[in-house]
């Protein structure tokens, strides 16, 4: 149920009406909301304006918003929860995700919206998107026809080539990272961990080499050493061959627009 909030401190920036015209509505916050001190209908440093909360998870919570200086373009916030600029690793992680996003533009990679000047507090700012990820989809639709899984693992290649063009190895590349949109094409998403070769490798004591989905890690870092685009290749591989392998005589019928926008599909951001 969706009911109207408005917070106690004053909104320094007046709220610009939804897409029909009326007044937005805010979500009432929840606990972990009050935890970091935002709240849906909340404007941060004058320019973003949160309407809705749309997942959290361990270090940070997303919202979508409104851009007030792009003309209320949608948009997704990334917020971290208090206390992460305490954790040198967890810190530069954030950080580096949003430098690494801010240099990359391909049309299948998350694309991230350049922040200048200073910020009341850390936060990251990305293009709003609506489709299921990969992850969403398997559990609905299992397997995919072949023609849909290799178009899906092409557009995965053609990505992750370009990513690895500019230096970025993404390593943590699973089906929650991969994001279906209706327009028929895809994002690769959440750089937190990913190796940037152009920039210093940043190391911490006590934490370990390897990195990644336990489910999802390339051997070679299990053994503690680094990974490249080689292992990225050989999970897509494994990707499509567990989508596809199983389609024979699957009387199922599925298409990619019921992928992106069927009954189960839902918006994130950069997660």
């Amino acid at each position: 149920m969706r009911l109207g909030y408005s917070t106690k401190q004053k909104d320094p920036l007046p709220r610009p009406p939804g897409a029909n015209g009326d007044a937005l509505h805010f979500d009432i916050p929840t606990p972990e909301c009050l935890s970091i001190g935002l709240a849906p209908g909340d404007t941060l440093d004058g320019r973003f304006l949160l309407t809705e909360l749309i997942t959290q998870g361990g270090m940070a919570m997303v919202f979508k918003g409104l851009d007030l200086q792009n003309e209320n373009q949608p948009v997704a916030v990334k917020v971290p929860f208090l206390g992460l600029e305490s954790n040198p690793a967890s810190f530069a992680r954030f950080q580096r995700e949003e430098e690494i996003g801010c240099r990359l533009s391909h049309p299948f990679v998350l694309k991230f919206v350049p922040l200048n000047g200073s910020r009341s507090r850390p936060y990251i700012v990305t293009e709003y998107l609506r489709g299921s990820t990969l992850s969403h989809l398997l559990s609905r639709i299992r397997p995919l026809p072949e023609r849909d899984a290799l178009k899906f693992g092409s557009l995965i290649c053609e990505a992750l080539q370009y990513l690895h063009e500019h230096g970025v190895v993404h390593r943590d590349l699973k089906p929650s990272n991969i994001m279906f949109c209706p327009d028929g094409t895809i994002r690769i998403m959440d750089f937190g961990i990913s190796q940037d070769t152009e920039s210093r490798r940043m190391t911490f004591v006590g934490f370990t080499s390897a990195m990644g989905t336990p489910d999802y890690i390339s051997p070679e870092q299990i053994k503690g050493r680094r990974g490249d685009h080689r292992a990225a290749g050989l999970r897509v591989h494994c990707h499509v061959r567990s989508v596809a392998r199983d389609h024979a005589g699957s009387k199922r019928r599925w298409t990619w627009s019921e992928g992106a926008e069927g009954p189960a599909s839902h918006s994130r951001g950069s997660a």
